[in-house]
């Protein structure tokens, strides 16, 4: 869980040959709790020299508004639906013992662009429902997932953070097998590391769709400098 707003940057990666024309790989980059002012575009004291050059070089939308919370902004973002329109309106928990998520009768982006020939990959936070794996991201139209399936989690220890709703334990999946042997590791700096894997070892004969959904900078705040 947790209040702010997300900021969804999407970035097109695709050959530029023409006859006939390809399908363009697609990067979805998703930043929890970024405003609009928390950005260097759009305030001189925020340091993003790599973001303010794809906006420079891309499209920056100057009027548009996301839900102020995580589940409702991708359910929206992923359906391409209002989120009261699939019963995400507010801050959800959605824990094992919680038999609730995102409802499976809405398919998804990445369910669309695996009939089109895409590889699929999740990157990062989830935070639409695990209490049955089909609410899952391999069982949603993922090929693959690397991340965790609540809200936040410790950044080193990958740890979920939501005790005082009774749950407490490791969050972190690779599909869905738990992952032992991360901690101490920075996880904004896995899920970059796990996107440019996907994309320089993808197969040049289908094109990828990669959902990088961070959890940064969403509390538990944590130095990525310092661990303890």
């Amino acid at each position: 869980m947790g209040m702010g707003k997300a900021l969804c940057l999407f970035v097109c990666l695709g050959a530029v040959f023409s006859q006939p024309p390809t399908k363009p790989n697609i990067v979805v980059v998703m930043l929890d709790d970024v405003g609009y002012n928390d950005v260097g575009w759009n305030n001189p004291h925020i340091k993003t020299p790599n973001l303010d050059k794809m906006a420079r070089e891309g499209v920056t939308l100057n009027n548009s508004y996301s839900q102020p919370v995580c589940s409702p902004s991708r359910a929206a973002l992923l359906t391409g639906r209002y989120p009261h329109n699939v019963n995400m309106d507010g801050a959800a928990t959605f824990g094992p013992t919680i038999p609730d998520g995102l409802d499976l009768k809405y398919w998804i982006l990445p369910q669309k662009l695996k009939e089109l020939g895409y590889t699929t990959h999740a990157i990062g936070k989830w935070h639409l429902g695990f209490c049955d794996w089909k609410y899952t991201p391999t069982e949603r139209g993922f090929d693959t997932f690397f991340g965790f399936y609540l809200g936040a989690n410790d950044y080193f220890t990958h740890r979920t953070t939501i005790g005082k709703d009774g749950f407490d334990g490791l969050d972190l999946r690779f599909n869905k097998t738990l992952v032992t042997d991360k901690d101490g590791v920075y996880d904004t700096n896995m899920w970059s590391d796990r996107a440019v894997e996907i994309i320089k070892n993808h197969d040049k004969n289908a094109p990828f769709f990669v959902y990088v959904a961070y959890n940064g900078i969403h509390g538990p705040l944590r130095d990525r400098l310092k661990m303890g």
